[in-house]
């Protein structure tokens, strides 16, 4: 192949890539834009990304909001915008429904996952979240925090049931066992340990260390 037209289909592919369309919202370069600005250039950095329970779907947690994405074909469905911050975690329900996300304007938010629509925003973390996680049963979600702290709240109010403390530095990740009953939590640079907790009454069960 000529060096010309290989050129020509290289940047024929690259505009592709970037501009395919999104079926279910606007263009994204001019969603949800702060004030004043009239275009966005590029689609952000990725934090972290979860595929749906069956599969099908790819959440992208980015510093613009959440892009959704047919999993098999790679194309844009969506993009769930409401955060004021960067979105860092994206975790789905284990019925695949709803989508949970934490963000560095402190808020954790659950959404639709066909409408995007936002069903509730959960408050309470003084500082950013860095990591969310549905419980098996779908009932509680896990969200580790910048403020230290670990959270467990209920998903079908929305209301905080307890916080767990004992870690020194930003917890960085959380996860629940496979029957729900503990919660794994990584904490940061100068913490350096996994902390084990009882879901139920959130006392600390044991504390792993080790990591340097």
């Amino acid at each position: 192949m000529k060096p010309k037209l290989f050129s020509i289909l290289l940047t024929f592919l690259l505009c592709s890539t970037l501009f395919l369309p999104i079926s279910s919202a606007q263009d994204y370069t001019t969603l949800s834009l702060p004030e004043g600005a009239t275009k966005r250039l590029g689609k952000g950095s990725i934090d972290e990304i979860a595929y749906s329970p069956d599969g099908s779907r790819l959440a992208v947690a980015s510093s613009i909001g959440i892009w959704i994405y047919d999993a098999h074909t790679g194309e844009e469905l969506n993009l769930f915008t409401g955060h004021t911050g960067g979105v860092t975690s994206v975790s789905f329900s284990p019925d695949g429904q709803m989508l949970a996300s934490g963000s560095r304007d402190k808020t954790l938010r659950l959404w639709n996952v066909h409408t995007g629509e936002t069903l509730r925003t959960l408050t309470g973390h003084t500082h950013g979240v860095l990591s969310v996680s549905f419980s098996p049963d779908g009932q509680t979600l896990a969200s580790a925090s910048w403020d230290k702290t670990v959270r467990l709240w209920d998903v079908r109010t929305g209301d905080a049931i307890r916080t767990l403390t004992g870690h020194t530095d930003p917890v960085l990740s959380v996860s629940f066992s496979p029957d729900g009953q503990m919660v794994a939590s990584g904490g940061g640079w100068q913490d350096k340990t996994i902390r084990l907790w009882d879901v139920r009454t959130g006392d600390a069960i044991r504390t792993l260390t080790g990591h340097t």
